[in-house]
């Protein structure tokens, strides 16, 4: 799985080809106008057409989603915060990744289509855009705006053809990618800034999860998806914990050799 991923965050080279040739050809997007909506994906484990009026059979039946402890609405806080996080992940791998990125519209605020994952027949409050959500969801959309942000300000770092990419597990070995593995651990490097690092960290497993990270080099958090609002701080000891279903982006200004 994880490896999967990582072709996706290189631009699926694996489809298109050499790393450098494919980086700007791939189209990444975690949801679609056909399909779940990105909040449904964490709040539904089910489809659930039936208004569409063909007994829920309509749509397709492997939606890859998870409704994070209950299925549908809640006012649990437990879930509620799972399920954000799980949200700000998405989109901050989104804007991380290789390539074009493809947001669906309403996914920056939260918008659902309560798990009808085939509405094209709807003309109704169930697709149409609920504008009251931005103020609800602000900070899902305060978020997705950094990150957006995020991307155009890094992207000559992160993006270019001269851009270098090593993979480490969570020890700061080379990764073998384990079928059980559920955690990424990369660092990109860029000719034109020599004295620049930064190095994504992923962890998919429930728990938190230690990255260790080199000592000699002085390392700032500028991303942190479990953060709501984010404060974040530097890593102290080349010791970096990521809460379960988070990324951290850390940059290091500082490199000896």
């Amino acid at each position: 799985m994880m490896e999967g991923l990582k072709e996706s965050i290189l631009g699926s080279p694996n489809i298109f080809g050499l790393v450098e040739k494919g980086r700007k050809r791939s189209l990444n997007f975690v949801t679609s106008h056909d399909g779940m909506t990105l909040i449904d994906l964490v709040s539904y484990s089910e489809k659930h057409n039936e208004v569409n009026g063909e007994e829920n059979r309509d749509g397709h039946s492997a939606d890859f989603s998870d409704n994070c402890g209950t299925e549908g609405v809640t006012d649990d806080p437990k879930i509620l915060s799972l399920r954000f996080r799980n949200l700000r992940m998405f989109h901050c791998l989104l804007q991380l990744s290789n390539g074009i990125p493809m947001l669906l519209g309403g996914d920056e605020f939260g918008g659902t289509q309560q798990d009808n994952n085939n509405a094209y027949c709807h003309d109704s409050a169930l697709t149409w855009m609920d504008w009251n959500l931005t103020e609800q969801n602000s900070v899902l959309l305060d978020f997705t705006r950094r990150m957006i942000a995020f991307r155009k300000q890094h992207a000559p770092f992160l993006f270019s053809e001269k851009s270098k990419y090593k993979w480490f597990n969570t020890s700061g070995e080379p990764e073998e990618f384990a079928p059980y593995v559920r955690t990424l651990h990369f660092e990109v490097t860029n000719p034109g800034w020599p004295d620049q690092a930064m190095r994504i960290l992923i962890n998919c497993f429930d728990k938190p999860v230690k990255f260790n990270q080199p000592e000699e080099i002085a390392w700032k958090v500028l991303i942190d998806t479990e953060k709501e609002p984010a404060e974040f701080v530097s890593p102290v000891g080349g010791i970096a914990w990521l809460e379960g279903f988070s990324v951290q982006v850390l940059r290091g200004d500082s490199i000896d050799g």
